[in-house]
C-alpha cells in the first residue's frame, strides 16, 4: 500500500470514528437524560439543568483537554483511551443512576425545603454526568491532535470536516435515541 493510499485509509477511519463517537455521545447523552429525569423529576428546570452540566462539562472538557493535549506529541492514543472510558462509563451507567436515585430519594426524603431540594437535584446531576461529559468533550481536542495533518491550512481544514462530521454524527444519534 503506498503512501497515498494509506493516508486515505487513515483519514477515512478517522472521520468514520469521530461520526461514530458523536452518534454515541449524543445517544448515551439522550438516554441518561431520560435515566436522570426519573430520579430529579420530570420538570422544564430539571431537563434545563441536565442540559446545562451536560453541555458544561463539554466545554469544560473541551477547553482542558486542548490545553492539555495540545501541547503533546501526535497520538490518537488519549482519544482511543477517552473513548474507552466513557464506553465503560456507559455500561456501567444504569447501575451508577439506580444508585444515585436511591441517594436522591433518601436525601429528599428529608428535606423540607425546596432550595435544599433544588441543591440536591444539582449535586446529583452533577455527580451523574460531569465526569463522562467532561471527557467527551476532551475527545474533540484529542481527535485533533491526533489526526492533525504537517500544513497549517491541512490542519484547519481538517478540523472543520472532523467537527462537522461529528455534530452530523450526534445529530443522528440525537434522532436515533429519541425516536428509536
Amino acid at each position: 500500500m503506498n503512501d497515498k493510499s494509506r493516508s486515505f485509509l487513515f483519514s477515512l477511519l478517522v472521520y468514520v470514528a469521530f461520526f461514530a463517537s458523536g452518534a454515541a455521545c449524543l445517544v448515551a447523552e439522550v438516554s441518561w437524560n431520560r435515566m436522570l429525569i426519573v430520579v430529579v423529576g420530570n420538570s422544564l428546570s430539571a431537563a434545563a439543568m441536565i442540559i446545562m452540566i451536560f453541555m458544561g462539562g463539554l466545554g469544560l472538557g473541551s477547553f482542558v483537554g486542548g490545553r492539555v493535549l495540545g501541547r503533546r506529541r501526535r497520538s490518537l492514543m488519549p482519544y482511543v483511551v477517552m473513548e474507552v472510558l466513557v464506553g465503560i462509563y456507559v455500561l456501567l451507567s444504569p447501575r451508577l443512576f439506580d444508585g444515585l436515585a436511591n441517594l436522591f430519594t433518601s436525601l429528599s426524603d428529608s428535606m423540607d425545603d425546596r432550595g435544599g431540594l433544588t441543591l440536591i437535584r444539582v449535586a446529583v446531576s452533577t455527580a451523574a454526568l460531569l465526569v463522562p461529559a467532561f471527557v467527551m468533550g476532551a475527545t474533540f481536542p484529542a481527535m485533533i491532535n491526533g489526526a492533525a495533518t504537517s500544513t497549517a491550512d491541512g490542519r484547519s481544514a481538517r478540523t472543520g470536516f472532523l467537527y462537522s462530521v461529528n455534530t452530523i454524527g450526534a445529530a443522528i444519534g440525537t434522532f436515533a435515541a429519541g425516536y428509536h
